[in-house]
């Protein structure tokens, strides 16, 4: 697959059902490869944007798009049309996603590859998914004034490379739970969220390991966060004094007295499963916080 069509897979992936960006953002970059061919070609330094694989390099495209749309008439896009493209910021848009995908599709990449590699351990998996990290993540900075050297600096760049980090775990749990809440089985994406059991703040070593996730709706990861819920030694759902208490409310029987002692559902691959020795650490904070 080209990096045209893989950008136009990414921007899909990434928008919301029925958004046009893809096609917006893919128009956007053929316009500027034509301007930037006919009055840029020294910063272009290639036959074509879809042939530039470097995201420092169109970075640098980015930070000549944005100060050309401020110079407007007076610059690259004087004469140029559609004019809404630079004018209303598509162009640098475009750019600034494009730079975007070449730091993140690689990453995940191999990330995927660590993923699915019937070699590895599952102890092993989860040492080598932590260890991995994006390149180029200073491009990702859109902090022009900030010195990258600096502790500030520093510190916003592990940020990112966490954050990259947490996108893709979401991938990868939601994945190997097909996209469904292991309680209910609802299968919105949108509403499913990838729950870590030992917190990503408690323990660096767990944080990227697929056994320390559970996928669940809104209600429950939020019951689970905050110690309200938690999963036995058979995986069954065990609900806190706190919400029995409002078991005379409704909605309150619907969501959890209905599923109590309920097993969730795994994910098909049982060396994925969640991890007991994970959830016995939870269960210990869900005693501790007083909800048995």
């Amino acid at each position: 697959m080209n990096l045209k069509d893989a950008f136009t897979l990414y921007i899909r992936e990434q928008s919301s059902d029925g958004s046009n960006r893809a096609s917006s953002y893919i128009r956007a970059i053929e316009l500027l490869n034509s301007i930037l061919s006919r009055k840029a070609a020294s910063a272009l330094d290639s036959e074509s944007i879809w042939t530039i694989s470097s995201a420092e390099h169109v970075h640098r495209l980015y930070q000549l798009v944005l100060e050309q749309q401020r110079l407007g008439q007076d610059g690259i896009f004087a004469g140029e049309e559609p004019v809404s493209y630079w004018r209303d910021r598509f162009c640098s848009a475009a750019l600034k996603c494009y730079k975007e995908f070449l730091v993140i599709h690689p990453y995940e990449q191999t990330l995927w590859d660590i993923y699915n590699d019937p070699g590895l351990s599952e102890d092993e998996r989860a040492a080598k998914l932590l260890e991995t990290e994006p390149a180029s993540v200073e491009v990702l900075v859109d902090q022009p004034d900030l010195d990258l050297n600096s502790r500030e600096g520093r510190d916003v760049i592990r940020e990112t490379k966490s954050r990259r980090g947490q996108d893709f775990f979401r991938k990868m749990i939601l994945h190997q739970y097909e996209y469904r809440c292991c309680v209910t089985g609802l299968d919105l994406p949108q509403l499913c969220i990838a729950s870590h059991i030992i917190r990503w703040t408690d323990n660096a070593k767990t944080r990227m390991d697929p056994r320390n996730g559970l996928c669940l709706s809104a209600t429950y990861d939020k019951a689970f966060d905050s110690y309200l819920i938690t999963f036995d030694e058979d995986y069954r759902l065990v609900v806190s004094r706190d919400i029995r208490e409002h078991y005379r409310n409704e909605h309150a029987r619907e969501l959890f007295e209905r599923r109590e002692g309920q097993q969730i559902r795994m994910p098909n691959n049982a060396d994925r499963w969640p991890l007991q020795d994970y959830l016995q650490l939870h269960r210990r904070s869900f005693a501790s916080a007083g909800c048995t």
